[in-house]
């Protein structure tokens, strides 16, 4: 984000959110001064030789405004949209049993990698 702050994002917690796949990530502002706000990214990985973009942007979430030191948990829904459907479908064809998701403030600046199983998006079968 653009933000005079510093954060650090934990690695991403697979869970289920309102019966969808999602990604929780504490997200904390480690500047010593300044207060901050962060935009959390999570984009699919796909199979470029199927076809599919490196990277897609499948959710987002940004933060409320962190004090120094302050913490926030941010919940990245991942619904039954065609873009995550696509990545399962294509992940199966590939012969993979998990999706890969990067997770950082921009595509630009990844933080962390997580696999979510492929069978959990509907359409994955």
């Amino acid at each position: 984000g653009l933000s005079y702050a510093t954060f650090r994002l934990d690695a991403p917690v697979p869970s289920v959110c309102y019966g969808m796949p999602c990604l929780k990530v504490n997200v904390t502002n480690t500047h010593a001064k300044r207060l901050g706000r962060e935009v959390v990214q999570a984009y699919g990985k796909g199979i470029p030789s199927l076809g599919a973009p490196k990277l897609g942007l499948t959710s987002f979430q940004k933060t409320g405004v962190l004090k120094p030191g302050g913490f926030e948990e941010v919940w990245l829904k991942m619904p039954q949209s065609a873009a995550t459907v696509s990545l399962a479908t294509q992940a199966v064809q590939a012969g993979a049993q998990e999706v890969v998701f990067l997770v950082g403030c921009s595509s630009a600046d990844i933080r962390h990698s997580v696999s979510v199983p492929a069978d959990v998006f509907k359409g994955a079968r």
